[in-house]
């Protein structure tokens, strides 16, 4: 007989190597749980059930428009700094906000990438083809991208746009 200390140990053990294996997926599922929740308390508030939806739409099929949206709402002054500690601080404060407001949607970008790359690698069945997963998890992230807002890695391209003329 099994008691329920031994279970309930058991069922962390196997917590743990679920979320050491596949910690990507756990990752993933932490990002989408606390925003569905607080867009679930927003559409409570406003009365519009279509907030949750509108959220898991943006997060889950096209996380580049996130981006997108990030980098539009961005609004650095890039003022000459004259002593070198003021660049550095300059760039600090610049990394960290940019770390802080896209992170969530730079892991939906990769963890989407990911998926399409071990499931094409995976129908494909043999290890060797990875360029080649490669290619079509990009192609279908594309696809997906112009199926719901029409221009694909807009996002990234603005992020990669944005970046490069505040340095």
């Amino acid at each position: 007989m099994i008691g329920p200390i031994s279970l309930m140990g058991k069922g962390i053990l196997f917590l743990c190597k679920f979320i050491f294996k596949y910690w990507w997926i756990a990752l993933t599922l932490a990002v989408v749980v606390s925003g569905l929740v607080s867009s679930i308390n927003e559409g409570v508030e406003q009365g519009d059930m279509r907030i949750p939806l509108k959220f898991l739409g943006t997060s889950l099929v096209s996380a580049d428009e996130g981006i997108y949206e990030v980098v539009q709402d961005l609004e650095f002054e890039s003022q000459e700094k004259e002593s070198l500690g003021e660049k550095i601080s300059y760039y600090i404060e610049f990394g960290w906000y940019l770390i802080t407001n896209l992170w969530k949607p730079l892991w939906m970008m990769i963890f989407w990438f990911l998926l399409f790359f071990k499931g094409e690698k995976f129908l494909m069945g043999n290890d060797s083809k990875s360029f080649r997963a490669f290619i079509l998890a990009i192609i279908t992230m594309a696809g997906l991208q112009i199926l719901t807002y029409g221009i694909p890695f807009k996002g990234i391209y603005s992020l990669i746009k944005f970046t490069i003329g505040v340095f």
